[in-house]
Formats: structure tokens, C-alpha cells, sequence
């Protein structure tokens, strides 16, 4: 073995540099493992949360109160939302646009989830719609023309 390679990097010299690439401090540095007091770990305290306002929950963020004049993405949600939670479904557009007709959606939601009947939709309305409360409105038969005066009725 005339030439043997000195383990470790070379540097711009061509000389070996020192084998310390701070492996040593990983044989240093304590295991991960579980933290706080308990059965087996006694004396050891969880570290506090960081107070930095981050999350720690797994929140979802606030939705917003939609109504009448409401445009954009989270209407365009409610009103998929609506399409599919009503029976029968209402067939909405989904345009982000919270006029009469999503209102009226809103309206009988409410009432077939027992929620104040306003045609808002705040957190009680976003609530029963984000657990999946389907709402069951009643179809009303198709209006009747109204007879004409002179009109006789009854079989000819």
C-alpha cells in the first residue's frame, strides 16, 4: 500500500483536513425521547409552549358571516355546501354570488337544521353545515292555473 488515502477531506492544499465535521457533538447530545413527569420518567418537567402566538391546536380558521350582497370564495363553498346538505338539492350556481336564491337556500337550511331562521350564515349555520346536518325542505306541487271566469269545470 504505497499510497493510502488519509480519511477526512482535502482541502486546496492537497493536505488531509481535520476529521472534526461535528459528529462529535451528535455523541454529546441527549436521545430524543418523551418529556414530562409519569410512570418511568420521574422528575423530568414537558417544556413549555413557545408564547409566541403561534397555533398549537388544529383550529380551522374563523369563517367568515355571509349574507346578501356576500360575494367570493367562501360563498362559492356555501353554496356547494348547500347543494349537497339540502334534499332536494336546490341547484345553486356556483358563482359567489349570495343573492336571492342562495339566501333562500340559506333560509330553508335553517329551518330543516332547527337553527335560527335569519338567512345569515354565522356560526351556528356554519356549524350544522360543516358536520354534515342534512336538511330535508318539503316540495310543494306544482301550482294549478287558476280556473277562468265562465270556465265550466268538471268533465265535458
Amino acid at each position: 500500500m504505497a499510497h493510502a488515502r488519509i480519511p477526512g477531506p482535502i482541502g486546496d492544499d492537497g493536505a488531509p483536513a481535520s476529521l472534526d465535521d461535528g459528529t462529535l457533538i451528535r455523541a454529546l447530545t441527549p436521545a430524543p425521547g418523551p418529556t414530562g413527569t409519569g410512570p418511568g420518567r420521574p422528575g423530568r418537567q414537558a417544556a413549555a409552549a413557545p408564547a409566541i402566538g403561534l397555533r398549537t391546536s388544529a383550529a380551522p380558521p374563523a369563517l367568515p358571516v355571509l349574507r346578501r350582497g356576500s360575494n367570493g370564495l367562501q360563498v362559492q363553498r356555501l353554496q356547494r355546501l348547500l347543494n349537497v346538505r339540502i334534499q332536494p338539492g336546490p341547484a345553486l350556481k356556483v358563482d359567489g354570488d349570495f343573492g336571492p336564491l342562495t339566501q333562500q337556500a340559506v333560509v330553508s337550511y335553517q329551518r330543516g337544521v332547527a337553527v335560527p331562521v335569519d338567512g345569515v350564515v354565522g356560526r351556528q349555520t356554519w356549524a350544522r353545515l360543516l358536520q354534515g346536518a342534512m336538511a330535508r325542505v318539503a316540495t310543494l306541487p306544482p301550482a294549478r292555473p287558476a280556473p277562468q271566469p265562465g270556465a265550466r269545470s268538471g268533465p265535458q
